[in-house]
Formats: C-alpha cells, structure tokens, sequence
C-alpha cells in the first residue's frame, strides 16, 4: 500500500477493526450511562412516592371528621337571633358571587312563622323560616354554582324544593324555597 495518495496527502493506517472496537465501547459506555440515570430517576420517584404515601397516611389516620351532629349540637351553632336584613345580604351575596346580578323579576319572599321541614319535634327554642326565592336567568347552567356557593355559607341553609325551568334560548326560571334556623334564646 502506498504511503501517499492520489493527491499527495499522507494515508492513515487505521484499521476497520479498531473504529468498530471504538464504537462498541462508545455504545457499551452509553448504555450504562443511561441505565444509571433511569434508575437514579426511578430510585427518586420512588423516594417521593413513599414520602407522599406516608402523608396520605398520616391525615388519614389523624383525621377527625364530624359527618353528622346530634340535634342538641346543631341547635347550639344556630344564630340566636334572626334579621332579615343580614339574610337578604347574604342571598344577595351569594346571587352576585353566582353571576346572577341581572337576574329579573327577583324576588325573596320570607315567612317567619314557617314550620320546620324536619320531621323531628325540636324544642321550643329551635325557629324555622321559610325562604321562597324566584328569578328568571338568562344561563340556566350558573343555578347550581348559586346552590354550591349557598351550602359554602356559615349559616345553615336547607333546601325544601327548586323548580328550574329551562326555555329553547338557553335561559330559565328559578323557583325554590329554602329554610334557615335560629336558636330563639332570650
């Protein structure tokens, strides 16, 4: 073999064994390379992993949840006293809060001498009133954020009935009733 070639520059004698013995440790180093990095991911997942399952179990474990309240306990977190002004701020409240601002023919209708909707006969202190709400809206999917943002109050309310309307334009008519309660302590 000459040491020139054609146009004078200087021929390398590498092998072809020798590139192929290159790249096959290039690949080899490679490979483990990033089987190290995948399992120091791994390895980090699973570290976090454990340490949220160890959260979770930790607030389950240490959660006391009160589902349910015997009536002589949720008789004495009732307001004691009723006014029907902090009552229409509040529905008036939660009807801006719901996107329900230019809602028409709106109107709350309030009876004070209401009977309890429960079946339970409760003493004599334990006042129920009745509250009739009725709009026409021009969305009738925005009723239910109007129902969600009224059980998110810190009064008590309880929904006796709602009639929804729906009309072809989208638009609809609400009626409902809603009680509310107060502890009538002199």
């Amino acid at each position: 073999m000459r040491k020139y070639n054609l146009f004078g520059k200087k021929n390398k004698r590498i092998h072809t064994i020798y590139i192929i013995l290159i790249i096959f440790v290039i690949e080899i180093l490679g490979f483990y390379a990033v089987t190290s990095f995948q399992q120091n991911r791994i390895n980090a997942l699973l570290v976090t992993q454990e340490s949220l399952q160890n959260s979770i179990d930790y607030a389950l474990q240490n959660q006391v949840v009160e589902d349910s309240y015997t009536i002589d306990e949720f008789i004495l977190t009732l307001p004691s006293e009723y006014s029907q002004f902090a009552l229409t701020q509040e529905l008036d409240f939660v009807r801006n809060l719901s996107g329900l601002a230019d809602a028409t023919n709106y109107s709350i209708l309030y009876d004070e001498a209401a009977v309890s909707p429960f079946d339970y006969t409760f003493v004599s202190t334990f006042k129920s009133i009745s509250i009739q709400i009725s709009m026409r809206i021009d969305d009738s999917n925005v009723i239910l954020q109007y129902i969600e943002n009224l059980q998110n109050l810190q009064r008590f309310y309880y929904i006796g009935s709602l009639n929804v309307v729906c009309y072809t334009d989208g638009s609809g008519s609400i009626q409902m009733t809603i009680y509310t309660f107060y502890n009538n302590i002199p």
